[in-house]
């Protein structure tokens, strides 16, 4: 079961997802060890909340409160190869 997250508001994904799947379940413990990952695998499989759950995660324990932040708390940088 995903970990509740007060970032996630409303739209919490623990009620669409029952378990993580295999290349989350594989990439969480890694990277919430704040270790570098390189994740591949099939399309819809999940590999985006592989890093978006620990990245939130990570900005929800911060000393900093989210109105003292400025610029950005978190990048999604994407890559397509054809």
């Amino acid at each position: 079961m995903l970990p509740p997250s007060p970032l996630l508001g409303e739209r919490d994904l623990r009620t669409r997802f029952q378990r993580p799947t295999p290349i989350q379940s594989q990439a969480w413990p890694i990277v919430l060890q704040g270790m570098d990952l390189i994740g591949v695998a099939q399309t819809g499989t999940g590999k985006t909340l592989s890093y978006l759950i620990p990245g939130f995660i990570h900005l929800d324990s911060q000393p900093i409160s989210r109105e003292e932040r400025n610029g950005p708390e978190l990048i999604k940088v994407s890559q397509k190869i054809f």
